[in-house]
């Protein structure tokens, strides 16, 4: 794109590694790798090592801090050939030492923002995995013996690739590749919280049908009845205060998803709610004053976040 002059990279790789052989130099493959399978591609055409830099971008591993976007969490990014603020960078990497002004400076890489992935660990074990499969349909004892396996198609010895998409040519044809959808943190909350609402349904019939009787809970419940003891009644209030407010911070949440606004801001707010509506159901049913209303304002106040998220600047 800046430079205008390459090869397909996997045809650099065996390129690169034939002329290396007689001297021992390990080689490095560096970029394009975005599937698991590039890695094995790599290995196979006798790279001795990878760059992973962009499927590890966005780890919480990497550098730089985790800031919320309109679509979701991400990390800042910078590939290495580009400077500017990064301080690993070096003008003299590419020739340009004796440029003083950063202006003039002609960057080879980019810089900007990536998804928020979470462990790296999850990426480590799908690339692991994807280079024993590969290593299993071409009969490669370990890692060192996939070079040896001819993996590598021979035009890849001969010259560059000719396809025009490979990638694409790679993938089953006529299937749109496609992302499947993320089950967000925020909608595992909500899900969570259906599950507390079943509970607390659960605990308030309980105690109710110990007092009134089986009998009054299969008929028809016409007959007055005295006053619930104090338990079931704390219950059956801690039950209609999330009533009051679950069908709310579920439109909420179901809003931000739907909008693209799942950052760090709807993600807090969603534990407070719910964490503060577990809390919350103990404390009623016991009876604790004054701590009970500070968890109730704090599950309101997760609540409230939930709606900046929606309706505050992206």
């Amino acid at each position: 794109m800046v430079a205008g002059v390459g090869v397909p990279q996997l045809t650099a790789i065996a390129e690169a590694v034939r002329a290396a052989r007689d001297s021992g130099v390990p080689i490095i493959a560096d970029g394009g790798i975005k599937y698991s399978g590039d890695l094995a591609k790599a290995i196979a055409a006798g790279a001795s090592v990878a760059m992973m830099g962009s499927m590890f971008a966005g780890t919480d591993e990497a550098p730089g801090e985790c800031s919320s976007t309109r679509a979701a969490p991400t990390r800042p990014i910078a590939a290495w050939a580009r400077w500017a603020p990064w301080p690993w960078a070096r003008p003299d990497r590419y020739f340009q030492k004796e440029v003083a002004d950063t202006l003039k400076l002609v960057p080879e890489g980019i810089e900007g923002q990536v998804p928020y992935k979470g462990p790296i660990g999850s990426i480590i074990h799908q690339l692991v995995g994807g280079l024993r499969a590969s290593m299993g349909y071409v009969g490669a004892p370990d890692i060192t013996g996939l070079p040896g396996t001819g993996a590598v198609h021979p035009h890849h010895r001969r010259g560059p690739a000719r396809k025009p998409c490979p990638r694409r040519d790679d993938h089953p044809r006529g299937a749109q590749l496609s992302e499947p959808e993320r089950m967000t943190p925020q909608l595992t909350y909500l899900g969570w919280l259906v599950v507390l609402a079943l509970v607390q349904l659960f605990l308030t019939s309980t105690a109710v049908t110990r007092q009134y009787g089986l009998k009054w809970n299969a008929g028809a419940r016409d007959e007055a009845l005295p006053p619930l003891n104090p338990l079931a009644g704390r219950l059956r209030r801690a039950q209609d205060n999330l009533m009051e407010t679950l069908p709310l911070f579920a439109a909420a949440v179901l809003i931000a998803h739907a909008a693209g606004r799942d950052g760090v801001l709807s993600l807090w707010g969603c534990r407070l709610y719910v964490w503060g509506r577990v809390i919350y159901v103990p404390l009623y049913a016991f009876g604790v004053p004054y701590v009970r209303s500070l968890v109730w304002v704090a599950s309101l106040i997760g609540l409230l976040l939930v709606l900046f998220a929606i309706l505050g600047p992206a």
